[in-house]
This record gives structure tokens, C-alpha cells and sequence, in this order.
């Protein structure tokens, strides 16, 4: 039987989306941090908590996040779960999880950055 790996997450961007371009291909890449909530009991009340994830989208979709998201703008992620691991410069073991998105809705207006518009067109 195969696994199923698909995340659907909705909460605000906690940062500016990032873009970067492949130094060999030119394929854009861009990444944000998303920031979720929940409610955990503490004694007799309850209590927000805030989980943070890192989304990597691709391509075009890259490029539409990085023109019209902003930090705190609200979305709904698509996508599916991806670990990474690597040793660093001291030999040490690293590990990152991520969500890949296959798509990013949305969920309040959004106006297209003046100043991202001219380097995404380039």
C-alpha cells in the first residue's frame, strides 16, 4: 500500500516571502514562514499556541507569492511534507522539515508590491 504525505494548513505569513533564482537554470524557488494556532489546555484554561512551519513553493507560484504576500497576509498552503538532512561545517548531523506547496490560496484581497513587480517581470 502506498503512503500518503499531504498537508493543508491555513494561517498568516510571518515574514516577507523570499525569492531566489537557480544559478544554473534560472528556475525560481521562494520560501515563507507560516505561522498556525491552537488552543492547548493549561490547568483549567485554555491557551494559544503558535506553531511555526517553513513553505518552499516553485516557478510560478514562487513568483505570484513573492508579488502579492506579505507578512501577516492570510493563505491556505497546499502541499506535502519534506525532511531534509546534512552534516554541517563541524560534522555535526542537521535535520529541517518544510512543506512543499503544491498551492497557496488567497484568503483576504491582495495588491500587487510596486518594487517586486519590475524584478519578477526581469
Amino acid at each position: 500500500m502506498r503512503g500518503l504525505n499531504k498537508v493543508i494548513m491555513i494561517g498568516r505569513l510571518g515574514r516577507e516571502p523570499e525569492i531566489r533564482a537557480s544559478r544554473e537554470s534560472g528556475a525560481k524557488w521562494g520560501t515563507f514562514s507560516l505561522a498556525t494556532n491552537r488552543s492547548i489546555r493549561v490547568g483549567d484554561s485554555w491557551e494559544e499556541a503558535t506553531d511555526w512551519h517553513r513553505v518552499k513553493c516553485f516557478g510560478k507560484l514562487a513568483e505570484r507569492c513573492a508579488l502579492y504576500l506579505s507578512k501577516g497576509s492570510l493563505v491556505a498552503v497546499e502541499g506535502a511534507v519534506h525532511s531534509e538532512q546534512w552534516t554541517d561545517d563541524d560534522g555535526q548531523r542537521r535535520y529541517s522539515t518544510s512543506i512543499v506547496a503544491d498551492s497557496v490560496t488567497f484568503l483576504e484581497p491582495m495588491q500587487p508590491k510596486v518594487e517586486e513587480r519590475s524584478q519578477i517581470e526581469a
